[in-house]
């Protein structure tokens, strides 16, 4: 199993890098993409999140759960 894993870091650790030395950014430039990546993608969960909660109250007030 950590050989599998191994292989997935190191395929994910050349793959940044390639997009790093294309778009010419700097370690500091790769960790806010990084961080703004990470906020949009919670951002989203959080909604879906939110979304689902107010559905599952609305169905609760109707009684249909």
């Amino acid at each position: 199993m950590k050989k599998y894993f191994d292989k997935v870091v190191e395929w994910d650790r050349n793959l940044a890098k390639k997009f790093q030395n294309k778009f010419n950014l700097t370690d500091y430039q790769m960790l806010c993409i990084a961080f703004a990546k990470g906020f949009v993608i919670g951002a989203i969960l959080l909604w879906y999140q939110l979304k689902g909660i107010k559905i599952y109250i609305e169905m609760k007030s109707l009684g249909l759960s």
